[in-house]
């Protein structure tokens, strides 16, 4: 590569990295932990035990529409069903608050609503993952100027490390400095699973791409028409979005006529939308039939997808792993923990090389470096310290706590905002390193304390089965990232030493 364009793509690489990763690290946290935000979701609440693969009866049903139209009645806005799937066996009611969805937890055997814990659960990391917990808008937006920052990045790496790209996989040098550990650890991540880093990048550009005009486009070219109007003889008066014609019917009609399970029912005035679920492919289905939500008429179904909506929802499903299976879950999950120690290693090295050269006099005091630092601890080591006090968080807080969702929700800001007033002690403190074993040493607590903490609880002593495994598995999973810090405090601090 010629010298010059080497020297621009390093200089793209170096900034591009450091202003798109601090938005990037918390989204590929967060969405890394949204890969089982339902298990998640089910762990936050140990109150719930049902058994998997039970279908909701017609009396499940039917009392969810009677709760819908008392709801309706009330004046409030329209609410969806959620149908039990194997990751879980509940029914929800839930509604779209802005931010999450709420809502009810349903017996789907006799309709009886469950008394549990208000929680966002993993649905909390899920909305990160996608609008940095600031709305359908501005977050949205902002997370896809920022992976288009990633592709530009990736691109830029890819073209510095190109000839390298074998050696640099196989060098890994943990006994050397800290300003080669970093690097090395930066370029091992990056090479390991690159195609997933390219993959992720590019699939997450179409998600979100509601912020570019290509999003009309698609919409344009796959030319998917609305659902026709209700066609009732039920007066104007009584076209509530809320549904009066048996539910069971519709959803076995709907499953009839598309040959796939309906996993969720949404309600307008008039009519009941059954969209169905594509279990096992990476495609993402959301293909729809909608009846008239007050005689149970058919009155229209999705076409048949082109090929620019078939590639929109591969691409969407790619992504998003709504369906995949466990296995691929899990890959999903190590590419995801390989994207975050890329871009957070990357971040660590850009303050540990001009600290090096600092030491050595060949470059006076930067302000500007001390707030890169500073910053890098809030984010670094801020981010992960917030969603293991979030999870903590559902344990500690009284079960009956009135807003108890949004309590946890603040616990992930309040720790999230310490860790940046460590950043800034970090800036005045001498030695540096400290504040950063400080850092490790607390996600090591909240890993290794998190099944103490739960077992204390006595969540996992009452559930049994499949779902043991499950509470053992997230349970496990933070005890395992607990070591993982706690090796890093302890080899940082004999390094100092």
């Amino acid at each position: 590569m010629d010298i010059s364009l080497r020297r621009r793509m390093g200089w793209l690489h170096e900034w591009g990295g450091l202003l798109f990763g601090w938005l990037l690290f918390p989204v590929f946290v967060t969405g890394t932990l949204a890969m089982f935000d339902t298990e998640i979701t089910r762990w936050m609440q140990p109150e719930v035990h049902l058994v998997r693969g039970v279908a909701p009866t017609d009396e499940a049903l039917d009392r969810v529409a009677e709760r819908l139209r008392a709801v309706a009645a009330r004046g409030e806005s329209g609410s969806f069903i959620l149908l039990p799937q194997p990751r879980d066996p509940s029914l929800r009611v839930l509604k779209y608050n802005g931010r999450a969805f709420m809502g009810d937890l349903v017996d789907p055997r006799d309709g009886r609503v469950l008394s549990v814990r208000q929680t966002i659960g993993g649905q909390f990391f899920f909305g990160f993952h996608f609008t940095l917990w600031l709305g359908p808008f501005w977050g949205a937006e902002l997370v896809c100027y920022a992976a288009l920052g990633m592709c530009i990045t990736l691109i830029s790496g890819i073209m510095l490390h190109l000839r390298q790209i074998l050696p640099d996989f196989f060098t890994f040098r943990p006994a050397a400095t800290a300003t080669r550990w970093w690097l090395d650890m930066h370029v091992l991540m990056g090479i390991a699973v690159l195609p997933f880093h390219i993959m992720i990048a590019c699939t997450g550009l179409t998600v979100a791409a509601n912020a570019f005009p290509v999003r009309d486009l698609v919409d344009f070219v796959s030319a998917r028409p609305p659902p026709a109007p209700v066609a009732s003889s039920a007066p104007i008066s009584e076209q509530s979005w809320a549904p009066t014609a048996p539910l069971g019917p519709l959803i076995r009609q709907a499953e009839a006529l598309s040959g796939a399970s309906v996993r969720y029912v949404l309600f307008s005035p008039g009519m009941a939308t059954a969209y169905m679920e594509n279990t096992g492919h990476l495609s993402l289905s959301n293909a729809w039939v909608t009846f008239d939500a007050h005689d149970g008429h058919l009155v229209s179904k999705s076409p048949p997808d082109g090929w620019v909506a078939k590639t929109n929802k591969l691409l969407n499903g790619l992504h998003l792993a709504t369906n995949v299976t466990l296995g691929l879950r899990w890959l999903y999950f190590f590419g995801g923990i390989c994207s975050t120690l890329m871009m957070g290693s990357g971040l660590v090295f850009y303050t540990a090389k001009r600290r090096a050269k600092l030491e050595r006099g060949k470059s006076g005091p930067s302000a500007f470096l001390s707030i890169v630092e500073a910053i890098n601890v809030g984010v670094v080591g801020g981010v992960p310290l917030a969603c293991g006090a979030y999870l903590w968080a559902n344990r500690l807080l009284p079960v009956a706590l009135e807003h108890r969702s949004r309590d946890e929700v603040a616990a992930f800001f309040l720790v999230w905002g310490i860790s940046f007033a460590l950043g800034v002690l970090m800036v005045r403190s001498q030695p540096r390193h400290l504040v950063w074993i400080c850092v490790l040493s607390l996600w090591a607590f909240l890993g290794l304390g998190l099944p103490f903490l739960d077992a204390a609880t006595a969540s996992v002593l009452r559930v049994g089965g499949i779902d043991r495994v499950l509470y053992a598995s997230v349970d496990l999973t933070a005890f395992a990232f607990g070591c993982c810090a706690l090796i890093g405090a302890l080899r940082l601090g004999r390094r100092a030493a």
